[in-house]
C-alpha cells in the first residue's frame, strides 16, 4: 500500500488531517483493555491524554481539561458506578465537539438502540 493511500484512522472518524497528534482519553474498567488500546493508538500516531477506570473518575479528572479537551473518547459500556451510556451523556455536555466511540463486548438490541440515539460511533 503506498503512503498516499494508507488508511488513516483520524480521517475515518471524520477528523481533519493536522500536524499535531489527535488526543485520546480512554474510559474502561479493564486495565488490560486500556493498556492494549493505548498501545494500538500510540502506534497509529495518537496522543494519550488520559484514562480512567470508570465514568465518575473520568468526569472528575476531565473537568480539569476544559481548556484543552481530548479530541476523541473511547468509552466502555459495562463499568462500575456509571454506565458507558451515562458517561457519554455527561461527556457530550462537557465536550460537545468531541468524537466519542463506545467499546463493548455486549451487543444487545437495547444497547445498540441507546448508542444510536446518542449519535456516537
Amino acid at each position: 500500500m503506498s503512503s498516499t493511500s494508507q488508511f488513516k484512522p483520524s480521517l475515518a472518524l471524520g477528523l481533519k488531517e493536522r500536524r499535531q497528534a489527535y488526543s485520546v482519553y480512554i474510559v474502561d474498567d479493564s486495565s488490560i483493555d486500556r493498556t492494549f488500546l493505548k498501545r494500538l493508538l500510540v502506534k497509529q500516531g495518537f496522543e494519550i491524554a488520559g484514562e480512567a477506570s470508570n465514568g465518575e473518575d473520568a468526569i472528575k479528572s476531565l473537568k480539569q481539561l476544559l481548556d484543552s479537551p481530548p479530541d476523541i473518547f473511547f468509552v466502555d459500556q459495562e463499568m462500575p458506578y456509571m454506565s458507558g451510556t451515562e458517561t457519554i451523556l455527561r461527556l457530550k455536555r462537557l465536550f460537545p465537539e468531541a468524537k466519542i466511540i463506545m467499546i463493548s463486548a455486549y451487543s444487545s438490541k437495547e444497547l445498540v438502540r441507546k448508542v444510536l440515539e446518542l449519535k456516537i460511533h
